[in-house]
């Protein structure tokens, strides 16, 4: 991929989200962690729950190739997904457990009382014989609300980048 993601992400005062991380006994071993940290995966992988996949019936706004694109760049940008599928190191497992993206009619209708667009999901980094080495949960989330054109465009970009820069933050340890 020739570009790279910008993952700081916009102004705060527009957009929130957070990181809960929760692992496992076995994910917070020393070791686990250390292989983990800072290590180069070798692939990633963005799927839906079945609770996702139904809420998003309908829903033409949500694009799930776009997130896997914004957490790809940015995992690759920080040195934490190789460039080429590398069956020899860890992947990235990336389960997308709820999602809520209001279509342009509801942006334009409720503007800023529409509810608020997020992500949640549970990321899970597997050592290649397909042991878990640690899992945490994100969600990324806004509650801005815009009717002018092109706007939710741009909101959605940057909720996609939001959650990857999550991604981010919790595999590069900071």
């Amino acid at each position: 991929m020739g570009c790279q993601a910008d993952v700081a992400g916009p102004p705060a005062p527009q957009v929130t989200g957070q990181s809960v991380v929760s692992q496992s006994a076995a994910a917070q071993s020393v070791s686990a962690q250390s292989a983990v940290a800072r290590t180069e995966a070798g692939s990633v992988e963005l799927l839906l729950s079945p609770d996702a996949q139904r809420q998003l019936v309908g829903n033409r706004a949500f694009d799930q190739a776009r997130l896997l694109h914004a957490v790809r760049q940015a995992l690759v940008a920080h040195n934490i997904l190789t460039q080429d599928v590398d069956t020899t190191r860890p992947k990235v497992e990336i389960h997308v457990t709820d999602v809520s993206v209001q279509g342009k009619v509801l942006a334009i209708t409720f503007g800023p009382r529409a509810r608020d667009d997020h992500i949640d999901g549970q990321v899970v980094v597997r050592s290649p014989a397909g042991s878990q080495l640690r899992q945490f949960e994100i969600s990324a989330s806004s509650t801005v609300g815009d009717e002018r054109p092109g706007q939710q465009e741009a909101q959605l970009e940057w909720l996609y980048r939001s959650f990857a820069w999550m991604v981010v933050r919790e595999l590069a340890g900071s």
